[in-house]
């Protein structure tokens, strides 16, 4: 839970899954405001990027996983009175620009800034949930096309691995 990278986000985002499944409040209040407080804040530098995911060895698919797990939280955890799609941190970071800063990414891997991955470079990206619950929150038809014609049924292990929801319509 106390990781500072994707980590901690993947903590928050399967107990937050598990406590909406049980129906239990204090764990999904728990980890909406670890979302806002901790992880956001902390993780998310102010142009959208996840500065602890790039410094490591597979730069670009731990960014697309940490964004897949936070947008998964918003997705699990967001209702009418806290809506952590439309929570900004620091007065600028936000799950829609996070999506915004690694979707030309998605579209042209090319022109990725960091490092390559050791590992795995090839296989990515995917049909990522955070394109297709994006889409759905923004309206952004480009992001929902984008899903559509990605691999939607990966099978190698590392990305199946990575790849927190595998069928994201399922979670609408």
């Amino acid at each position: 839970m106390k990781a500072r990278n994707n980590h901690g986000t993947c903590w928050v985002m399967q107990a937050a899954v598990f406590a909406k499944y049980v129906d239990n409040a204090d764990v999904m209040q728990f980890c909406s405001n670890r979302y806002k407080e901790v992880l956001l804040p902390n993780q998310m530098a102010e142009d959208g990027s996840f500065p602890l995911e790039t410094a490591r060895t597979k730069p670009y698919g731990y960014s697309l996983f940490n964004l897949d797990a936070m947008v998964t939280i918003c997705q699990t955890l967001s209702d009418e009175t806290d809506n952590l799609w439309a929570f900004t941190a620091d007065s600028v970071k936000n799950m829609q620009r996070g999506i915004e800063y690694i979707y030309p990414y998605v579209v042209n891997k090319a022109d990725w800034p960091f490092a390559q991955d050791v590992m795995y470079w090839d296989e990515w990206p995917v049909a990522h949930p955070f394109l297709v619950f994006g889409a759905l929150q923004t309206g952004n038809e480009e992001w929902l096309a984008t899903w559509g014609a990605l691999e939607h049924f990966p099978e190698n292990e590392e990305v199946v691995r990575n790849l927190p929801v595998r069928n994201p319509l399922l979670w609408i």
